[in-house]
């Protein structure tokens, strides 16, 4: 005897749709991170008058979530950042699509002092700047939204930095 899912039951009756003609809905997954060294935090401006903003961006097809933060920072920022852990992942569902965000802790592979960042627009970013983290909070500098800030404050109130090994794409 073959047992078929939908031919029983509220489906069956017509009572729910069948989830075999229900179609997925797009997922859209982004990485940014959070990048700070020397008590400040690494910015970009994605836009002219746009504001500054966390570096990151869309996960390209066959890229991991640290992967593609990775390549965002040093496309938009210049600087390439050491991946320490991860803020936090959010999941919103919309009724067309579905967001997947993760925010990562991280801090420049260079060790300088300063790591220089990106200071020539381009397609990418119009640059990046490294601000102080009492600068952030005093909101002193044009932000395009409040998330740096959040991060900061977040990070100040002693908030959870959980480990890489939380996602399933880290690779050692």
């Amino acid at each position: 005897m073959r047992h078929i899912h939908n031919a029983h039951g509220p489906k069956g009756r017509g009572e729910l749709s069948s989830e075999l003609k229900h179609r997925p809905p797009s997922l859209y997954a982004f990485s940014l991170v959070v990048c700070i060294h020397n008590d400040h935090i690494l910015l970009v401006q994605e836009r002219s008058n746009s504001g500054y903003w966390l570096p990151g961006g869309r996960v390209d097809p066959g890229e991991t979530l640290c992967q593609a933060s990775i390549r965002e920072t040093i496309e938009e920022a210049g600087v390439e950042p050491t991946l320490t852990g991860v803020l936090k992942v959010q999941y919103t569902a919309h009724k067309a699509h579905v967001r997947l965000r993760a925010i990562f802790m991280g801090k420049p592979k260079d060790g300088a002092l300063f790591p220089l960042c990106k200071t020539m627009p381009d397609y990418e970013s119009c640059g990046a700047v490294w601000v102080s983290l009492k600068a952030v909070m005093k909101r002193n500098l044009p932000m395009r939204g409040s998330e740096p800030y959040t991060w900061v404050k977040y990070l100040e109130e002693g908030g959870k930095i959980h480990s890489l090994d939380v996602l399933s794409d880290f690779e050692r």
